[in-house]
């Protein structure tokens, strides 16, 4: 059997972006990662008969028409292509007029936007084969070899109907097991980095899928929760030790969803010896001093944590399951221990007022994370407050696209979408050059350097575009 040509793209943008892991944004300062999509789908179609190639534009900075000659010359039977809220229509015009040359292609999608609409999808683009709702589904080779849709968790065209797939397929905790371990190595490593890193090459890793929490606004709260099999894990960060990997990104939406899971991967990174540092995303709620200190003594330097708002009422209302005084104590016990924090928070939810803006702001500063990042709230497909805003009319009806690292879009009745932004902006102001963090950044010049070249890219992003 002849090999089957697939093309995983990450396609091109004019400005850094993140596709991943279901959300879609445009870089404040340049920092990149792999995308755990493509990363995974990587790893269900290692096999025998296909032939796999791998272009992340976004990283590379290749251009539309490097992207042209290459299918011009490959002639790939399948591009999988990632895309999402902030560029989809940019994405799907550009592949259109590419495969025109080569209509013996089949075209796949994987990203927010394509799984949490389907149908718009499928009925635009004539030209889109099918959408792959979960990047860890093993029927995704079925699909690529065999040309076999019928996963529920795949949408495709079949006899002149659409079949629609879902994110949520499995039974709820099922443990994912893929047969072969993402290909790292395909993936441009030397091109990513966070502020965050402290080693090169960085990789991004999953340990499990999903998030057990219900945050209105995040799409992370649609995504049921899987945790990965241990032994999967154990094989890929093998393979990631002899690629050279020296940092991961571990991109789970809560690394300590589950304390067992969380002990156990520590666990492992500490006998196999890998000497990998690395950074993960944590929620307050469940997190303890003892897992802390375990998750360092395995290798972690920095804990992002999603604050969101200071405002304990908002919290009740769009991230029921955080607390001020939970996520003090954590900041607290992160300092303790010796973790840095990157606390993340956010302007604009539909009861926000100039007062519950200013607390937020000041609760940022109280809390005293090692960094911290501001942004609009968006209502991203496949949320409930993307439902909520449609149903109050929050949103325009001709929003299709929208950016948390760029402009509001979302109404609120206290201010406007431009006051919005501009208090984003007042918040850094005020949270990176507040006369404590500049005495400490004056005493450590890499943070000092790293400060004044990532506040250099936030102001061009923020104020000159």
């Amino acid at each position: 059997m002849k090999k089957i040509s697939v093309l995983l793209l990450n396609p091109p943008y004019f400005e850094p972006i993140l596709r991943d892991n279901y959300c879609c944004f445009t870089s404040k300062t340049g920092y990149l990662w792999s995308p755990v999509d493509l990363l995974y789908i990587s790893g269900v179609l290692t096999h025998k008969n296909i032939a796999l190639s791998v272009i992340d534009a976004v990283s590379t900075k290749t251009k539309w028409k490097t992207i042209e000659d290459w299918v011009h010359d490959h002639r790939p039977n399948v591009i999988i292509m990632l895309t999402g809220t902030v560029s989809f229509t940019s994405d799907l015009r550009e592949l259109k007029n590419i495969i025109a040359q080569s209509k013996k292609t089949r075209v796949y999608l994987v990203g927010n936007t394509p799984v949490f609409r389907p149908e718009y999808f499928l009925k635009t683009y004539s030209f889109v084969t099918g959408i792959f709702h979960h990047f860890f589904d093993t029927a995704i080779l079925d699909a690529i070899v065999y040309k076999k849709h019928n996963s529920p968790s795949i949408s495709s065209r079949s006899n002149g109907k659409i079949n629609f797939g879902k994110v949520n397929y499995l039974p709820r905790l099922s443990e994912i097991k893929i047969p072969h371990p993402p290909q790292h190595h395909l993936f441009p490593l030397h091109t990513y980095s966070t502020p965050l890193s402290k080693r090169h090459p960085m990789a991004t890793m999953l340990t499990a899928f999903g998030c057990p929490f219900t945050c209105k606004f995040c799409i992370a709260s649609a995504l049921d929760f899987y945790p990965r099999n241990i032994k999967d894990l154990e094989i890929e960060l093998d393979s990631m030790k002899k690629n050279g990997v020296k940092e991961i990104f571990f991109q789970d939406s809560t690394f300590n969803k589950n304390n067992d899971h969380l002990q156990k991967v520590c666990r492992l990174l500490k006998k196999k010896k890998y000497d990998f540092t690395w950074s993960a995303n944590v929620h307050s709620f469940n997190l303890t001093i003892d897992n802390l200190n375990l998750m360092k003594s395995a290798g972690c330097h920095t804990v992002q944590i999603g604050v969101e708002s200071g405002s304990q009422d908002i919290l009740n209302q769009y991230a029921p399951s955080k607390r001020k005084e939970q996520l003090e104590r954590v900041f607290q016990m992160c300092r303790k221990v010796g973790i840095r924090t990157l606390g993340y928070f956010i302007i604009g939810f539909p009861t926000e007022t100039k007062d519950t803006a200013k607390e937020t702001i000041n609760f940022a500063l109280s809390l005293d994370p090692d960094f911290a990042s501001f942004s609009v709230l968006t209502p991203d497909y496949g949320t409930s407050l993307y439902d909520e805003a449609v149903k109050k009319k929050m949103i325009e009806t001709n929003t299709i696209s929208f950016d948390s690292s760029d402009a509001a879009v979302l109404k609120n009745i206290q201010f406007s979408l431009v006051e919005q932004d501009k208090i984003v902006t007042m918040a850094y102001v005020h949270f990176y050059f507040s006369p404590r963090r500049i005495l400490r950044y004056c005493s450590n010049i890499s943070q000092l350097s790293s400060l004044i070249v990532n506040g250099v890219r936030l102001v061009h992003k923020k104020i000159l575009n």
